[in-house]
């Protein structure tokens, strides 16, 4: 009965998911545009710590347009700093940003883990990425003919886009994050549409 509100919903939120991917893209993590990644464990010498005193030493040091998040629960005191961009000209950058906090807290912090992705491999892993999600489109299309009949198999592939692009619409309103992790996600949801998209069509043939 709400078949047809729920047509123009979906059109609607499906053409604007497109527009803003289109216009604004995305927040796209080091793992698509290259940088580095230095998390670090703040010592309780250092006092009372947050991810905007973080950010206020990092702007001193010339990051005014760091990524910091907490990673862990507050009382570990562990912080992921994410450098955007090529560090390729700077090999020293992670140890001028770890010999700037301890000055700076005046406690010697702990590195936990530091990783760096050059823009190269970044602009890869974008390619990569879309061609993953084609691929699973084009593979599942490609069973629900075979298991089905090929007029089902349009609409499972719409649904999945559907859902795909609803979804990377909100992470591009919202500025969220897009890293490798949420590309993991999609590929969750897309397996768990075609899950739901199966069974009702297994309903459909039954009746």
């Amino acid at each position: 009965g709400k078949m047809k509100a729920m047509v123009i919903f979906s059109v609607v939120a499906i053409v604007l998911s497109v527009a803003l991917i289109a216009t604004k893209g995305f927040n796209l993590g080091i793992d698509f545009v290259g940088g580095t990644l230095i998390e670090v464990q703040v010592p309780e010498a250092a006092g009372t710590i947050n991810d905007g005193r973080l950010r206020d030493i990092m702007a001193k040091l010339g990051h005014a347009y760091t990524a910091i998040v907490r990673a862990g629960p507050l009382e570990e005191r562990t912080y992921r700093i994410s450098l955007l961009g090529s560090q390729e000209e700077n090999r020293d950058l992670s140890v001028q940003v770890v010999k700037g906090l301890d000055e700076d807290l005046g406690a010697a912090v702990t590195v936990k883990t530091i990783d760096s992705i050059g823009p190269r491999v970044g602009k890869e892993l974008r390619a990569s990425a879309f061609w993953a999600i084609v691929a699973s489109w084009i593979g599942i299309m490609l069973y629900v003919w075979f298991r089905f009949e090929w007029q089902y198999a349009p609409g499972a592939v719409l649904a999945l886009i559907h859902d795909v692009t609803f979804t990377a619409g909100m992470f591009s309103l919202f500025g969220w994050e897009f890293d490798m992790n949420v590309l993991a996600a999609l590929l969750v949801i897309i397996g768990y549409s075609i899950n739901d998209t199966i069974v009702i069509y297994d309903r459909i043939r039954e009746t």
